[in-house]
């Protein structure tokens, strides 16, 4: 089976639901963009800046 590195998801099934690569890496980014977007709005709301940084680092 062809496999992609450490994961259990054929190359096939990731091209049949991204026709590119371009459309891979957009997927990918958007999600991490999204957790990165999350945490900075948890930071934001912490009043204590250390404590703030800690939700950024975590």
């Amino acid at each position: 089976m062809n496999r992609t590195d450490g994961s259990t998801v054929t190359k096939a099934a990731i091209y049949y639901q991204f026709k590119t690569k371009d459309q891979i890496v957009i997927a990918v980014t958007t999600g991490e963009l999204a957790i990165l977007e999350d945490a900075l709005f948890a930071a934001e709301a912490e009043p204590d800046r250390t404590r703030a940084r800690r939700v950024l680092l975590t």
